[in-house]
């Protein structure tokens, strides 16, 4: 039997006889009794020869396994060619039994191996020292655990947690003054031989021992009174105060970092909470890229969780699903919402979703809403809390902001612009730097500290309460001074952490948010890391998600990182993979904050195709820029992807950047292959004709892409190019040829499914309005809306049923009009963005049949509608075309209200120069010639495009005149006005209608039920007051 001795001077002995052994054959033998089995050859010449050429440290190797199998025996080191070991049945080692008293293993070794074999070692010994200390406490022989504890800190001098036990088990046996010594000298070793302060629980123990009368029996910190801060908190409650009462307003609390604007806030929300109120708080991610309206995701989820689910049959659950699914679900809807196409139409469904779920929450109780740190927001975020708050006036709702002062965030300053001059309370409050005397409260209750101290304390963190805080902590922790800076105090925090526990706390900087349960679950920490990494004061634990207590120290801990990319990999690969886990979650939504950790982490080539998913995401939610942000990332990592700029190009196109979308149109165009191209045509060719509108350049784009197709090109494909150039030729060019090209379409797909039905009827209906025959248009828009209501298509029913109505309306069908356009209501029912204009349409054709008092209930459905949306071009058509009822009605008071007002917005969605003849007429109806007359001069200083008709402004501005003139008592200049409109209207009658409404659908970019231009209503109107003028009647007279 083989012995040998590891303990203190390795030495061995066979059958009770010492064996004399060289120094390289006592390494060899050492390292193979501490790792029992085979070894391969190579591994064991690299780890003892790690210096020598391959062939050298095989020779070495060989000839120290000679000399150990002649040493030891042949029998006991078992080799093969390519093996070498021992029979561990022959050794026997002291290894195997540990005394906590007895000498090192390997003593003085340098080797790697041996000193990892020594930390294998003594944390043998630990573990039974630990087991041991345990045995005695359970026993209750609290001398005999603080013996083993005293032993088992001998091993490791620089634990915490061990030395914190042996202070409790010294105290236990009465020896409070040796517990004291023992802490005061570990602070001393770790700030001697580490340079750090203790961690929190150990001054805490040290401040139990200390002041026994202080110390808590909680198992968290206790919440520290608001210091210094009375006034500030007194002007929140008034304006909470107000609010409950349903006065809703706007407060933006503006500070430093650390000065105090969470605890604040946080004050506020926890009487709030008391009082009943529903609070909702979320926040700006720190670093990285969020997915849009990611601030809001956070928000609603709180605000969902607190409410009741909406009656049946309320869509905008639905519709908040969009934002993220789990919202939906979480008010008990799992229907997914049709889709809308236009990705600003996307984006006004998402906002008022989110404006109804407050106004939800709003109606049982009053409701805070808090959006921190809005400084680092993203821009769809902050462009929701800006429309949220224009709608709070009349709310019971709190709209709390919290940002920094630096660096200036413009649109958090146009926000407060905004919403102030919408008639919504808006308050400010500047944070500044603290008083001395409230400093000091903040420090003597952060640690127990003598006023030597607190004065130290307060000095250091000239007026920022963080600092004091972080100054008092390590002045109670035993560091003689305060550490000069944030970063230096998480520095020495950081020093204390073993590797996993800091990597745990780096990877909660990295992600710059609270990292959830799942993402900690994610990141596969060690049992107790969590814990450990709370103990450091730095996070904070709320609804199981880790959170830095404030974004201060995050920023600290980023600096101190030992390797940032590492983290940021850990840290991104731990959010996708909870998200991907987790049934209710979205991972598109997380898809752009995933991608940001991967490029800090350097690797663009993961992070690339996360970039393609944010941007597809960002287009559902509508948020444009930011999906031209991250098609930007997309193409960065793959530069000569063509797909990636023609993408890129397309949002570009939906954003109006006409030059940007030529320019990634002309790279992709390079880099695509011979069979993308006609795809790419075919998507040029449809951006042209929808948000761009160019119906020539469209029609050019599908002819390149039916130039391009190949014969095996799919059927969805040619079907495709087909339609779009039939939409061109009726639009532009030949109708007659459209025709032919519908036919090419339809027979591709002789069994269509209800979306291609819906489409080729759709582009019918444009080549028979082109081609004048109108009473065809019933039919085809009945197939064709119907089919784009069985296929979930709102938006396609409402283009093909309002165009269907404005065909009829311009034919002299003003019933068959109305049908359609009652159609496209019921249709489109609860989509606002697509509902609106329906309604438009709808109280125009009620007016013209003159059921006013319908139409005029309508046009207030339809304003207030828009007003929710809350965009200038929405707000100001709505107007206009309640202005233009109220003409229609002879309510000429209301009609110049209203045209003024839409007027007054920067809007193109209806003819500015015929607004402002109506409301000229309007004026003039009203006997205010003056003014009426000014209203025409303006309408000479509007610019004119070929939207506006500018034939049919002449006879209008004649009419206007002939109105004035009357007004002013001038019956001769009225008459004689009234005629020239006259011949004007009959120069043009008998123009092809169908090219005049396509025309106006073109260039005023909505179908024109509401402005057609109708020369034969007109003719007929004319003749009758020319008739009354001239038996010396007035017309328009004032009421």
């Amino acid at each position: 039997m083989l012995r040998v001795r590891l303990l203190g001077e390795p030495s061995a002995e066979r059958d009770g006889e010492p064996i004399e052994l060289t120094a390289p054959l006592r390494r060899l033998l050492a390292y193979l009794v501490l790792h029992p089995g085979p070894h391969h050859r190579d591994a064991l010449a690299s780890c003892f020869w790690p210096d020598a050429a391959d062939g050298v440290a095989r020779a070495n190797l060989r000839t120290a396994v000679w000399g150990l199998r002649r040493a030891v025996g042949a029998d006991t080191v078992v080799t093969t060619r390519t093996d070498v070991g021992l029979d561990a049945s022959r050794v026997a080692t002291d290894v195997d039994e540990p005394d906590p008293g007895g000498p090192e293993l390997l003593a003085g070794w340098p080797q790697d191996w041996a000193a990892r074999a020594r930390d294998e070692h003594r944390n043998r010994l630990v573990r039974r020292l630990d087991a041991l200390a345990d045995d005695a406490e359970a026993a209750s022989d609290p001398s005999a655990a603080a013996a083993h504890s005293r032993a088992r800190c001998s091993l490791t001098p620089l634990d915490e947690p061990a030395h914190c036990a042996l202070m409790r088990r010294l105290a236990a046996a009465g020896d409070r003054a040796g517990a004291v010594v023992v802490g005061r000298e570990l602070v001393r070793r770790l700030h001697d031989e580490l340079g750090v302060p203790p961690a929190p629980p150990t001054r805490s123990a040290l401040a139990a021992l200390r002041h026994p009368e202080q110390a808590g029996t909680g198992t968290g910190p206790p919440r520290r009174p608001l210091f210094g801060r009375a006034a500030e908190l007194r002007a929140l409650t008034d304006a909470w105060s107000e609010a409950r009462a349903g006065r809703g307003r706007v407060v933006v609390v503006t500070g430093e970092g650390g000065i105090g604007k969470t605890r604040l806030v946080t004050e506020l929300a926890r009487r709030a909470d008391n009082a009943g109120a529903r609070v909702a708080v979320g926040a700006g991610v720190d670093v990285g890229d969020p997915a849009p309206l990611a601030m809001w995701q956070e928000l609603a989820r709180e605000l969902v969780h607190v409410v009741a689910p909406p009656p049946d049959g309320t869509r905008w659950p639905a519709e908040l699903g969009r934002l993220a699914p789990d919202l939906a679900n979480a008010l008990g809807r799992a229907d997914v919402p049709a889709p809308v196409a236009a990705p600003e139409l996307e984006r006004l469904r998402v906002s008022d979703a989110v404006l109804r779920l407050v106004e939800w929450a709003a109606s049982g109780r009053p409701v805070l809403l808090v959006a921190e740190d809005v400084h680092r927001a993203d821009r769809a975020s902050m462009a929701l809390c800006a429309h949220i708050g224009r709608r709070l006036a009349a709310l019971p709702v709190l709209f709390l902001l919290t940002r920094r002062d630096r660096p200036a965030r413009p649109e958090a300053d146009a926000l407060l612009a905004d919403v102030g001059g919408r008639g919504v309370d808006v308050g400010e409050i500047d944070l500044g730097p603290m008083d001395d005397a409230a400093l000091a409260e903040v420090a003597r209750a952060s640690a127990a500290l003598d006023e030597d101290d607190v004065g130290r304390a307060v000095r250091a963190a000239e007026g920022n309460p963080l600092l004091a805080v972080e100054s008092a902590r390590a002045l109670a922790a035993g560091l003689s001074d305060p550490p000069p800076t944030l970063r230096a105090a998480v520095r020495a925090v950081l020093g204390t952490l073993d590797h996993p526990g800091r990597e745990l706390l780096e990877c909660v900087a990295a992600a710059g948010r609270a990292l959830t349960a799942p993402e900690i679950a994610a990141l596969g920490v060690p049992d107790g890391t969590e814990q450990l990494v709370l103990d450091t004061g730095l996070l904070n634990r709320a609804s199981g998600s880790l959170r830095f207590r404030h974004a201060l120290l995050a920023e600290a801990t980023r600096a101190e990182r030992r390797d940032a990319c590492r983290s940021h990999l850990r840290a991104g690969t731990a959010i996708e993979r909870a998200a991907a886990d987790d049934p209710g979650a979205d991972p598109d939504a997380v898809a752009a904050e995933v991608a940001g950790h991967l490029r800090a982490a350097g690797r663009d080539d993961l992070a690339g195709p996360r970039w393609e998913r944010a941007a597809r995401h960002a287009r559902t939610l509508g948020a444009l820029p930011e999906a031209a942000g991250f098609w930007g990332e997309a193409v960065r990592c793959r530069p000569d992807a063509g797909d990636l700029h023609l993408e890129l190009a397309e949002v570009h196109g939906w954003s109006g950047r006409s030059e940007e979308f030529e320019r990634e149109w002309r790279l992709a165009l390079d880099l695509l292959e011979p069979d993308e191209l006609a795809a790419a045509w075919c998507r040029r060719g449809t951006v042209l004709r929808t948000v761009v509108c160019r119906p020539s350049a469209s029609l050019e784009a599908y002819r390149r892409a039916a130039a391009s197709l190949r014969a095996d090109a799919p059927v969805r494909l040619r079907v495709d190019v087909l339609l779009g150039q039939a939409w061109g030729e009726s639009s532009a060019a030949d109708p007659r040829r459209a025709e032919e090209l519908l036919e090419q379409a339809s027979a591709l797909v002789p069994e269509p499914d209800d979306a291609t039905v819906a489409e080729i009827e759709n582009v019918r209906l444009m080549t028979v309005i082109r081609l004048g025959r109108f009473d065809e248009c019933t039919a085809v828009a009945d197939r064709g809306g119907s089919a784009a209501a069985r296929a979930r298509r709102p938006d396609l029913a409402y283009a093909i049923r309002v165009n269907a109505a404005s065909a009829l309306s311009a034919g002299g069908d003003v019933e068959g009009a109305l049908a359609q356009t009652e159609a496209a209501v019921d249709t489109t029912r609860g989509i606002a963005v697509l509902e609106q204009p329906c309604l438009s349409a709808l109280a125009y054709l009620l007016g013209h049949l003159g059921r006013h008092d319908e139409a005029r209930r309508v046009a207030f459905t339809q304003l207030v509608m828009a007003e929710r949306m809350d965009t200038p071009d929405h707000v100001g058509t709505a107007r206009h075309d309640a202005g233009m009822v109220a003409l229609a009605a002879d309510r000429y008071v209301d009609a110049a209200t209203m045209l003024g007002d839409a007027l007054a917005f920067p809007t193109h969605g209806f003819s500015r120069p015929a607004a402002r003849l109506a409301m000229a007429e309007a004026l003039a109806a009203q006997g205010l010639a003056e003014e009426a007359e000014a209203e025409l001069r303006r309408t000479a200083e509007e610019e004119i495009g070929p939207h506006d008709r500018p034939w049919s402004l002449v006879p209008r501005m004649a009419r206007v005149q002939g109105l004035v003139a009357g007004a002013r008592g001038d019956r001769t200049a009225h008459l004689r006005r009234l005629e020239e409109a006259l011949a004007g209207w009959r120069r043009y009658h008998g123009a092809d209608r169908g090219t005049e409404f396509m025309t106006n659908f073109v260039d005023l970019g909505r179908p024109p039920v509401a402005g057609l231009v109708e020369p034969d209503r007109e003719i007929a109107r004319l003749t009758a007051e020319i008739d009354t003028v001239a038996n010396g009647g007035t017309c328009r007279s004032s009421p």
